[in-house]
């Protein structure tokens, strides 16, 4: 999974609002060597149609890496993301999202951003909410 641009507004000392772009990806890994996403429920719900080997109401739960770019191995860490996303569609490709990306690096060392949203993992572009 990587994520593209994020936007958010905060406060400077004054009390004014200023908006801050941040570029990271996620690095969503769900098997094997490296695994940094574990699923902790099994959806009671039937099996999904869109997703084989699913069902409504799997729950997985994250630790991932975030990095300045697409290769986890040759890439600078940003930070890393802990959070929980659920299949909560019966129909669609459809996952309830919530975490925190904690960011390590850089101007944005020690800061957090709140992720809680609907992810279509069927569309090209994909927009949730961020609170920095």
């Amino acid at each position: 999974m990587a994520t593209g641009p994020a936007a958010a507004a905060a406060h400077d000392a004054g009390g004014r609002s200023r908006l801050i772009h941040l570029h990271f990806y996620m690095h969503d890994i769900t098997g094997g060597p490296g695994q940094t996403a574990v699923q902790v429920v099994k959806g009671p719900g039937p099996a999904h149609p869109a997703m084989p080997g699913y069902h409504f109401g799997d729950t997985t739960v994250i630790n991932d890496a975030l990095t300045d770019g697409s290769s986890a191995s040759s890439s600078w860490l940003v930070g890393g993301a802990q959070g929980t996303y659920t299949l909560a569609s019966l129909t669609e490709p459809v996952l309830a999202v919530s975490m925190t990306a904690a960011l390590t690096g850089g101007a944005y060392n020690g800061s957090t951003l709140a992720v809680v949203g609907r992810d279509d993992v069927s569309a090209g572009v994909r927009e949730l909410a961020v609170v920095f």
